[in-house]
Parts: C-alpha cells; structure tokens; sequence
C-alpha cells in the first residue's frame, strides 16, 4: 500500500519518537527561561554579593586594625613614649596613685613618670606636673590617653592627684 510523505512532521528521534525540535535543550539549571535556570542565575548573583561582602569586610578590619596601630605610633612618638594599651583609666589611675603618694616630692614623680615611659612637663603658673599616657586599652582609630596633673603646695610636695580621659582622633 501506498502512503503519502507528511513533509510538515519532523523527522523521527530516538526509538521512532518524533524529535520535537521548538523545545531547548535543557542546561545545567534546567531548560532557558524556566524558573531552574532563574533560580540558578540568581544563586550565582547571590554568592557574588555574598562573596564581594566577605571581601569588603575584610579589607575594612585589616584597614581599621592599620589606622589604629598607626594612631598609637603617633601618639606615642613612634616609641619614644610608652604605649600603655595593657591598661584600662581606671587600673593605670589606680596603679599611679598605688606608686605615688601624697607628699611626695616633685622630684620623685618626675623620676616616677620618666620610669614609667610617659610623656610630661612641670608647668610652673600651675605649680603643677602635667603627664600622659596614651593608648589605652580600647584605643582604636581615636586613641584613648590618661591625662594627669600632679599639684604641689609651695615646698614642692605633692597635694593632689587628678585624672581625665583624652580621645584624640578624627
């Protein structure tokens, strides 16, 4: 018997299955334009962003941890002056009035402060030793210093001791 070719059915696939050939080959994430393949392009984006955070965050604590070790090299002159980041106010205040008495002279506290490594000057209008400790603990970008006067009466003894906390940085 006879039969007629059907020129508009395509040709026959795997099995004698007609191959459908307006359907695209699905790809790593499913076929185009399926909610496989959107999904897997967005998963790429997500794992860029989450990537390019990673990094960013990275390079902002390394950043950070520099501008502020830098910040102490400065205040402390580069070394010249001791950085006192071991200490909090309250234990270097403690420590200083622990090893300075009242009535001390004023010699003995310029041979206390020039020990200990940190930064001062007499200041004869006040009558007075004017001291400081930088980088305290918690210094960071902005340095934390421990700012001390040391009062003398008229014979040059020590009548008092007062504190301040300085932040210094931008």
């Amino acid at each position: 018997m006879w039969a007629p070719a059907i020129p508009h059915l395509p040709k026959a696939g795997r099995c004698g299955a007609p191959a459908i050939p307006h359907l695209p080959k699905a790809g790593r994430y499913g076929a185009p334009g399926t909610d496989n393949e959107i999904g897997g392009m967005m998963r790429r984006w997500i794992l860029w962003i989450i990537g390019a955070v990673v990094v960013c965050t990275a390079v902002a604590a390394v950043g950070s941890v520099l501008l502020a070790r830098s910040a102490c090299r400065a205040a402390t002159q580069n070394g010249a002056v001791r950085d006192f980041s071991q200490f909090t106010e309250e234990e270097l205040e403690r420590y200083v009035r622990s090893q300075v008495p009242l009535g001390s002279s004023r010699a003995f506290v310029k041979d206390f402060l020039a020990k200990e490594g940190m930064k001062f000057s007499y200041d004869p209008s006040l009558n007075a030793t004017l001291a400081s400790a930088p980088c305290l603990k918690g210094s960071g970008i902005v340095v934390k210093s421990l700012g001390l006067t040391f009062r003398f009466d008229h014979e040059s003894k020590l009548v008092s001791i007062e504190s301040r906390v300085h932040l210094t940085g931008p």
